[in-house]
């Protein structure tokens, strides 16, 4: 186990991985693409690329990281929540918690869900 996976290499990701690591956590980042992980290897976010630098994180593009967490940050748009839960379900130890991180609803066959409320569904034996 590795501790805290933060999902979404985006300025969000990036400054929750940050706060976290500013405290007693070690987080790694989960990116979507390559350039992404590199670029928060070196301690930038593709986002916010004119601050200034900051310690390099454990980025990666591989899933797997999902499995060797011990807590789960999702931290992605609402429209990817959906599928990443799944993912996360499927890989995840059991009883590995999930912190949702995106703001905003999903619509769902034309009715607005709340993030929890998709994570009830999607990921019914894990703490949401």
């Amino acid at each position: 186990m590795t501790g805290a996976l933060v999902i979404g290499g985006g300025s969000w990701g990036t400054a929750l991985a940050h706060a976290l690591r500013c405290g007693t956590a070690t987080p790694r980042i989960l990116a979507r693409d390559p350039e992404a992980a590199a670029l928060l290897a070196d301690g930038r976010c593709r986002q916010l690329a004119d601050l200034p630098a900051v310690a390099g994180f454990d980025a990666t593009t591989d899933p797997s990281a999902i499995s060797e967490a011990e807590l789960v940050f999702l931290v992605v748009p609402a429209a990817a929540t959906a599928e990443l839960l799944r993912r996360v379900d499927t890989l995840a130890a059991p009883g590995t918690p999930v912190v949702l991180c995106a703001k905003g609803l999903v619509m769902e066959d034309g009715h607005p869900r709340f993030m929890t409320e998709l994570a009830a569904d999607l990921c019914p034996r894990r703490p949401v």
